[in-house]
């Protein structure tokens, strides 16, 4: 499988996600997808992520408020 149809797919389950928690009275959506090496630097430099090789860094991720 492709990268784009990994992220396609992945897609459509965070969407998936939104929706149901939406139909049952939850209010939540995407912080934060895709991140540049850069973005997950600042992130690991701050302590608030371990690790430069996040999925995030291939669209494969979310963080979800």
């Amino acid at each position: 499988m492709s990268l784009r149809e990994k992220q396609a797919e992945f897609l459509t389950k965070v969407s998936n996600l939104v929706t149901i928690a939406t139909a049952m009275g939850m209010t939540m959506f995407v912080n934060e997808w895709y991140r540049t090496p850069e973005r997950q630097a600042e992130l690991v430099k701050a302590g608030k992520s371990k690790t430069l090789n996040s999925l995030h860094l291939k669209g494969l991720a979310v963080d979800i408020i």
